[in-house]
């Protein structure tokens, strides 16, 4: 059997997670000729298997005999962040905890999280959505993630409801403060509620029916409405409303991204102890990586309804939006913790998104200098699995013209052209960007 026979039905065995039987048949192409394609994708296959030392040895062959290599370099970077996110302590919610208020709840049906940070301003609206529920055996767990005393103010009026409980936390993140709502919850169900979003009425009824309706059925999640808010007159008014979210459960296409909204989505609480509680080493796009490990033991109903409503406001100060950290480093961070490796031997066979060899030599250039790690942090590399090759670069610059950076821009969108000189979008971005 030829080399590229072994490792293409490697790849086919990376498809559907099978790194053991992968890393079988690469070794034997290995064995045969050593490429270095060959090489990287045996290095991840020993990452998923968890000897994370062999590939980083393996990877660091490549680069001694080609120090330029971008797939090498770009998957030992990810491979060592995502090793020490394995290697971290696991979460320790309840020791979080420095302040309880609220009475018990005795055991409702639903436990909603809601964690806050430093807006008050907004967080009154979210309960009273809560409140407003047609069903009515709810508990809900306001987390404050050590922010301000100022939102408890806010919060002191709604306590005269017994079904209201306020927590406050040593600050860790959203992330931790999800965890801390979690590991609180006494009811049978957990839903989230962020502090700038909203329930409409029948949010909760319409899952709770639903799961009880459906022994077995553990998780489910309804359509989200997405309100567009601009200030104006000192007042955030909705300027749009679209529903975004309306898909449904697909466990291939969450290799590539999250399409359940964190606050349409209610689980049981016997699920986190079988899935454990969100990453808190992961402070952007912590809900899908918690959406992967749930939907792998349990799968995920959905329900066309739309009973919910996540808000977007012009100066960008929603909740998923407060970390100031590139969001697509955590994406990539997340697909080499599960296994979704954008870089293999897969994107230089034919018949792909592009020509893989202009891929890479495009990032090689791209790569090229003392600007490795910023450029690295933002490519969205999961574009790679679906999208046009050039599109990679093609949107980074972008992004980074957006944000003010018009050399660096320059620079992705010369990538960009490298791979598709002829397209017109394309040649003009990279003749008119400095």
């Amino acid at each position: 059997m030829a080399r590229i026979d072994f490792h293409k039905k490697a790849l086919e065995r990376m498809e559907v997670e099978d790194f053991a039987g992968a890393a079988r048949l690469l070794q034997e192409a290995h064995g045969r000729d050593g490429s270095w394609i060959v090489r990287n994708d045996l290095a991840l296959c020993r990452f998923a298997l968890g000897d994370t030392a062999a590939a980083l040895e393996l990877l660091a062959r490549i680069l001694v005999a080609d120090p330029k290599n971008s797939f090498a370099r770009v998957n030992r970077f990810y491979v060592t962040a995502a090793d020490q996110v394995r290697r971290a302590s696991p979460p320790d919610p309840l020791g979080r905890v420095q302040e309880l208020k609220g009475a018990d709840p005795g055991r409702p049906a639903v436990t909603v999280v809601m964690p806050t940070y430093n807006r008050p301003e907004f967080i009154a609206a979210s309960i009273e959505s809560v409140l407003a529920q047609t069903f009515r055996e709810w508990e809900l767990i306001v987390v404050n993630d050590g922010g301000s005393r100022e939102v408890e103010a806010t919060i002191a009026p709604f306590l005269a409801d017994s079904r209201v409980r306020y927590a406050y936390a040593r600050h860790g993140g959203l992330s931790a403060a999800r965890n801390v709502g979690m590991a609180l919850a006494e009811g049978e169900y957990i839903a989230q509620l962020d502090d700038d979003d909203v329930y409409y009425p029948d949010h909760l009824e319409t899952l709770v029916s639903f799961l009880r309706a459906n022994p077995g059925c553990e998780a489910a999640y309804t359509d989200t409405r997405r309100a567009f808010q601009q200030k104006r007159d000192g007042r955030w008014v909705t300027v749009k409303k679209t529903v975004p979210y309306s898909q449904d459960f697909d466990p291939h296409a969450m290799r590539h991204q999250s399409y359940v909204p964190i606050t349409s989505l209610m689980h049981a609480r016997e699920c986190v102890r079988q899935v454990g509680f969100y990453d808190e080493n992961i402070l952007r796009a912590m809900d899908w990586e918690y959406f992967i490990r749930l939907s792998r033991l349990y799968p995920l109903h959905h329900l066309r309804a739309v009973t919910n409503e996540q808000r977007e406001r012009g100066d960008r100060s929603q909740m998923t939006r407060t970390f100031e950290v590139p969001r697509n480093y955590y994406r990539n961070l997340i697909s080499f913790l599960h296994g979704y490796f954008p870089l293999t031997g897969a994107r230089l066979l034919p018949g792909r998104q592009g020509p893989g060899e202009r891929l890479k030599r495009a990032l090689d250039r791209l790569l090229a200098g003392d600007q490795e790690d910023f450029f690295m942090q933002r490519l969205e590399l999961r574009k790679l699995l679906v999208e046009p090759y050039y599109a990679l670069f093609y949107t980074l610059g972008k992004r980074l013209t957006e944000e003010g950076q018009p050399q660096r821009a320059a620079r992705a969108f010369r990538a960009a052209a490298f791979i598709r000189p002829y397209e017109l979008r394309v040649l003009w971005r990279s003749l008119f960007s400095r």
